[in-house]
């Protein structure tokens, strides 16, 4: 004849069992509260190349901007880059663009912290939208190298920002951090 189970073993069992269930759905728990959001493949997902367009005057390739932005929109970069660099240095009036289109330069290039610092002159000159545009690609620069929190801080107030071209694009990102 099979021993039946004390009621001491049975109720061991029990609170073992419910150890075991408290513990994985603390640990279930710990993970999703404690999820942080992966910077860098938000970046990835977000990034989109700044539409280059500075040229006023027709095609005129003894024109630096315009040889800047031909070298830009075919994926020259560093070229890009030391023309823009070298007109924002030498024209204290450079616009704001030329900072947003120098950042993405770099960021194209994986240089990603020189990218933050031109980011930031480029929202010091900036006013409106081209302000805005630069403080989402700072907070977009901010997500690659891993700075999540700096990103949340700037994204949040363009979430709610009427005037913020990337308004949508915030609101979007914002649900992801």
């Amino acid at each position: 004849m099979a021993k039946q189970p004390t009621t001491s073993s049975n109720n061991i069992q029990k609170i073992l069992i419910g150890l075991i269930a408290v513990l994985v759905l603390v640990t279930v728990g710990m993970k999703v509260l404690n999820r942080s959001a992966d910077g860098p493949a938000l970046y990835s997902q977000h990034f989109q190349l700044y539409d280059l367009q500075l040229s006023k005057e027709a095609a005129n390739p003894n024109n630096r901007i315009y040889q800047a932005e031909q070298a830009y929109h075919n994926g020259k970069y560093e070229d890009a880059l030391a023309i823009l660099q070298s007109f924002i240095r030498t024209q204290p009036n450079a616009t704001d663009r030329l900072g947003i289109a120098a950042a993405c330069c770099l960021l194209q290039m994986g240089q990603t912290a020189q990218a933050v610092t031109q980011l930031d002159q480029a929202i010091a000159k900036g006013y409106g939208a081209n302000k805005s545009l630069a403080q989402w690609y700072k907070a977009l620069a901010l997500l690659r190298l891993g700075d999540v929190a700096a990103a949340k801080s700037i994204i949040e107030p363009m979430a709610v920002d009427s005037y913020a071209p990337n308004k949508k694009q915030a609101q979007e990102l914002l649900k992801q951090l």
